[in-house]
């Protein structure tokens, strides 16, 4: 009777191990990240989907995110004798992982990018692997 049991909790074991491992052993499909996190080839850290701040015009940067594939609208991009230049954009759809970016621009050049995201710190992580220190 005792071996009837073993072999019944072998089996339960196996069954509930088994989606476990098959899942596990899947690489991770990070959607796309690691194409919008890294920059492109030729276009040295930092840099943003090729925008590089010092180095970026305003109508350099216009071009750049429409052929990137990540824009939707841009929202806004404007000048202003007083007030820095600046453009505002969104994704094109749900799917993508961040909700708008912000490029500001002195004179003529980039200066800020600040990307609002709803990355989770684990998700770039994998994506990337882990940093060479903390």
């Amino acid at each position: 009777m005792v071996r009837f049991w073993l072999k019944l909790a072998l089996l339960l074991s196996v069954l509930c191990l088994a989606p476990v491992l098959l899942i596990r052993a899947q690489p991770y499909d990070d959607g796309g990240l690691r194409a919008l996190i890294t920059p492109p080839e030729g276009c040295l850290a930092p840099c943003f989907m090729g925008i590089r701040p010092g180095g970026t015009s305003p109508e350099d940067a216009l071009r750049l995110l429409q052929a990137s594939g990540f824009v939707g609208a841009v929202l806004h991009a404007w000048s202003h004798p007083d007030r820095p230049a600046r453009i505002d954009w969104t994704a094109p759809d749900k799917q993508h992982r961040f909700q708008a970016i912000q490029v500001d621009f002195r004179g003529n050049l980039a200066t800020n990018i600040i990307i609002s995201t709803n990355l989770a710190i684990a998700e770039v992580r994998l994506s990337l692997g882990n940093p060479d220190s903390f």
